[in-house]
């Protein structure tokens, strides 16, 4: 994981949105949920957005339970990638181009 968010680091440059999309996976156990809010806290602390979409019921029931709902953007049934992208979109275009 640490090589991972290393080399998210060096592109932060140019991006600062992580998506995660969990709809393939259909369970998580704690010590999966406890490193997605360890990735979360390092993105975070770097200045980069994190969010997860698309995760199945058990998968949002295990997020919420280790308290990391809040930290991996809100996570719910009804936000997918393509909104997630089209909200960061709007938060960064400039205004001033057509």
């Amino acid at each position: 994981m640490k090589a991972t968010v290393g080399a998210i680091f060096e592109i932060e440059t140019v991006r600062s949105l992580v998506l995660l999309d969990l709809y393939a996976a259909p369970q998580m156990d704690m010590h999966s949920a406890q490193m997605l809010g360890s990735m979360a806290d390092e993105l975070a602390t770097a200045g980069i957005q994190f969010q997860a979409v698309e995760a199945r019921a058990s998968v949002r029931e295990r997020l919420r339970a280790e308290g990391l709902d809040a930290k991996l953007g809100a996570v719910n049934r009804l936000t997918s990638v393509a909104d997630v992208l089209d909200d960061f979109q709007k938060q960064h275009t400039n205004p001033s181009q057509p």
